[in-house]
């Protein structure tokens, strides 16, 4: 989805559309890479809008519970923030820190599956992001 679908769909759940929600939406969907809460606060106050931690920090435990973000954990203490969609992993690069979006071949739904019934444990998620060096830093 696009910025303006998004905005759109807020609205008409009957939320306000604050300028500081409407440009993190939009900068999480020009993002190739997921984003930090303070690359979020760059991004506004590069765009001259004051905003501070709190401020972004709620608009995104918002757009959370909208469903319209979703938080990631490259295992660094910083959580990062992309569009919801479909889920999927990442290469992280550990030395320029570049993110890219991957595909599997295998279903890792199907494999928490098999290993819940075979373990009897019940999967309710899971998190797999690959890191290394890019092309470029190796």
């Amino acid at each position: 989805m696009n910025s303006n679908s998004l905005i759109h769909l807020l609205q008409g759940r009957g939320h306000r559309m604050t300028t500081a929600r409407r440009l993190m939406i939009s900068a999480l969907c020009e993002s190739s890479s997921p984003l930090s809460a303070a690359d979020l606060i760059k991004n506004l106050h590069s765009r001259r809008i004051k905003s501070n931690k709190t401020t972004v920090y709620r608009e995104l435990a918002f757009l959370s519970t909208q469903n319209i973000v979703t938080a990631i954990d490259f295992g660094d203490g910083t959580k990062r923030y992309e569009i919801a969609g479909e889920h999927h992993h990442h290469l992280i690069c550990s030395k320029c820190s570049q993110v890219e979006d991957i595909e599997l071949e295998r279903d890792v739904e199907e494999e928490g599956l098999r290993l819940g019934k075979e373990k009897g444990f019940m999967v309710t998620g899971h998190s797999l992001e690959f890191f290394g060096k890019c092309r470029n830093c190796h």
